[in-house]
């Protein structure tokens, strides 16, 4: 969203394997008044297959699965399982 708002000559598309993350997404970017940004459901890449792109930016799942129980509490349940990779 943020780069969405910031380059305004920027085509901003979202991709997320949860419907219902793009579905707060969505809402968020309508909030905030960013509203050039498609939001594709799929795994990483997989919706952008056939489009061409001068950057990529990603926020993937960066605590390993077999980390996932050692966490606290805290930082554990802050995320649903589907961010975490835990398929």
């Amino acid at each position: 969203m943020t780069l969405s708002l910031e380059c305004k000559e920027a085509k901003v598309v979202a991709t997320d394997i949860s419907k219902r993350a793009l579905e707060v997404a969505s809402g968020n970017a309508k909030k905030l008044g960013a509203t050039r940004i498609a939001f594709l459901e799929g795994d990483l890449t997989g919706p952008l297959v056939g489009e061409t792109y001068n950057v990529i930016a990603s926020n993937p799942p960066y605590i390993p699965i077999a980390e996932v129980e050692k966490l606290h509490e805290h930082v554990k349940n802050q995320e649903p399982h589907l961010a975490r990779g835990w398929r």
